[in-house]
């Protein structure tokens, strides 16, 4: 029952988690991979581990296999301290490291190696209180030291820092003796330092080489910690029982009384869920949900869910991807605060996560030079042999670029997979077969983009190369969509202008959108002529004469930028005149936004009855 609560609540909360972390690897079947792998320290560890983690691509897998790793910590914790303590108080002293455990999965910087290799110690551990000669134990763990340093890796210091404190404890002559084993274990650490084996001994003997080596988290230091605290604090309470207390009569079980302890049972647990969730997660659940729906291209799901109170810069990028493929970002470009061209398309932050989401974006814009430019640096950047959907984007560049013998590289090694040896042997039809590529729907029109009358989308620069996308490949509405929402977000009416003059009313642009039209106005606002000439609605000139119109009657009020953003906030003309993008700071990814934090720095109000000043 346990377990059920715990996978369920896992599956609630974390499922888009899982199937994020399952993409950040590539787990290849093959003896070669497998040698590699197994054959350096803690390796059998790391190969259980991403075995495991392959199998998060399939619906609620990523919550049984981690509900079973966790339950499975605790039940060998609690196989430690079950002759200490009464079961159920035993129990809840064991669940200690799960919690902690609990953290770190869900944190996409730690590798579930560390758990793994967490539970081939615990194993160890119970056999080795188990043995009752003290010689016989001491030689075990002189044996068992090395071992699990081949098989785990850095837990082996745990092990013998809780083999040597349960000597302590249980043995009255000798015990000094058990030293010996966290030295041991110390000067297999420098040896494996002195061969290079890593750059520093943290990495060898510390929580820190399940954990990414450039960021720190002190949780996987708990996680250690709660062993021995557990194990003491269960062999205290065992040891200070008043032996006076006679021994309870057994109470019948009721489903009542089994529901209240097991909800007692569960309150650590669930109290890190909630805890997780609180603690600035949200916002970081949000982004792997959104992308999970971006990875299927489901752009609907993505308006559904966009949180318009709080988001990062990365959100605001698919956001507003989706927008562009539902044919709505000139409409609705200015609902979410944008802060210049960074909220269109942000530049890469040198991070495996952002380099996922731009090579997406740009691959669907058509820009393949630099979608296959950020999922080769990703995948590069990635620490666990390699990223399975930047794969797949390297394949399906290479095949639109004509380089099948690269795309044949990585052909080979998606075939090594398990889960994707389908999507292997459907690239490898593309092979050698231009015809085949050409009547594909999505490789083929990205490659009739890239050229046309001699022409090129060269990504010498980004202004042309989408003006170029959107002249060879008037089809695809996203590379005009996207240039015209950067000239309007960084302010450009000037490029702006050039570019309606130039395919307004061509394949390339056949109309404009509201916000276009807004510009449209903001570029010759006492013009009707050019308005009408230029296809601006009727409704929008009504939107403008009121928003005018308040601008005078509103303009010496003290809260007359307030009064403006409530009436006029999701228009071209509010951000023009109140949103200072000059000042907006460079911003990465991770960057949080909020929708009333309009960055206004001063009101441009000229003459001509408080018309828009350019």
């Amino acid at each position: 029952m346990i377990y059920c609560i715990l996978f369920s609540a896992l599956q609630y909360v974390y499922r888009y988690h899982f199937y994020y972390i399952e993409q950040l690897q590539l787990f290849r079947f093959g003896w070669q991979y497998a040698s590699d792998t197994i054959l350096q320290p803690g390796g059998l560890s790391l190969y259980v581990a991403r075995f495991l983690v392959q199998f998060y691509a399939l619906p609620a897998a990523g919550a049984l296999v981690t509900a079973f790793l966790l339950m499975s910590a605790s039940m060998l914790v609690h196989r430690l301290t079950e002759k200490c303590h009464p079961p159920r108080i035993g129990f809840l002293l064991c669940l200690l490291p799960a919690c902690f455990l609990f953290f770190l999965h869900t944190d996409m910087n730690y590798n579930i190696q560390g758990t793994v290799a967490y539970l081939i110690m615990l194993v160890m551990i119970n056999g080795y209180v188990r043995i009752n000669a003290f010689g016989k134990r001491l030689a075990a763990g002189l044996i068992l030291v090395p071992v699990l340093f081949l098989l785990a890796g850095a837990t082996v210091s745990l092990f013998a820092l809780f083999v040597t404190v349960w000597e302590f404890i249980h043995t009255d002559s000798r015990r000094y003796l058990t030293l010996i084993l966290p030295a041991e274990a110390v000067l297999i650490g420098l040896t494996a330092l002195y061969l290079n084996r890593e750059g520093e001994l943290r990495a060898i003997l510390m929580p820190d080489a399940y954990y990414e080596r450039l960021l720190e988290n002190s949780i996987v230091y708990y996680a250690w910690l709660a062993l021995p605290v557990s194990y003491l604090a269960s062999f205290l309470f065992g040891k200070y029982k008043s032996p006076a207390t006679p021994k309870p009569k057994p109470v019948p079980s009721s489903f009542k009384r089994e529901a209240v302890m097991t909800a007692l049972l569960l309150f650590p647990f669930l109290l890190t869920v909630a805890w997780t969730v609180k603690n600035d997660k949200r916002l970081i659940l949000k982004t792997v949900e959104q992308d999970y729906y971006l990875r299927n291209c489901w752009w609907d799901k993505i308006i559904e869910t966009f949180p318009p109170e709080r988001y990062s810069l990365q959100m605001m990028n698919v956001m507003n991807h989706a927008l562009a493929q539902k044919n709505l970002l000139g409409e609705r470009l200015f609902d979410y605060n944008p802060q210049g061209a960074r909220s269109i398309l942000a530049e890469w932050d040198d991070t495996h996560v952002n380099a996922i989401a731009l090579s997406d974006i740009y691959y669907h814009i058509g820009d393949v030079a630099v979608a296959q430019k950020l999922a080769f640096e990703g995948a590069v950047s990635s620490l666990n042999d390699g990223n399975v959907r930047l794969l797949q984007r390297l394949i399906e560049t290479n095949i639109i670029f004509r380089e099948y013998p690269v795309a044949e590289k990585y052909i080979r090694l998606l075939e090594q997979t398990l889960l994707y040896r389908e999507k292997a042997q459907y690239y490898r039809t593309f092979l050698y077969n231009d015809a085949a590529v050409g009547n594909d729907p999505a490789l083929g029109s990205k490659r009739k983009a890239l050229i046309k009358n001699n022409v090129y989308a060269a990504p010498s620069n980004r202004t042309r190369t989408f003006e170029r996308l959107a002249e060879n490949h008037a089809e695809n509405p996203l590379p005009m969509q996207y240039l015209l929402a950067v000239c309007l977000a960084d302010k450009d009416l000037k490029t702006f202008r050039a570019l309606l003059d130039k395919h307004f009313r061509t394949a390339a642009l056949p109309a404009l959108s509201t916000g276009h039209q807004e510009a449209v106005i903001a570029l010759e606002q006492d013009n009707p002529g050019f308005w009408i000439k230029n296809g601006v609605s009727t409704g929008v000139e009504k939107k403008f004469r009121a928003f005018d119109a308040d601008m005078i009657q509103n303009r010496r009020l003290p809260d007359f930028k307030e009064k403006m953003q409530r009436s006029h906030g999701n228009t071209y003309w509010y951000y023009l005149l109140f949103n200072d993008i000059k000042t907006t700071r460079s911003a990465a990814a991770g960057d949080v936004y909020s929708n009333d934090s309009y960055s206004c720095a001063s009101i441009l109000v000229g003459g001509g009855g408080g018309r828009i000043s350019l």
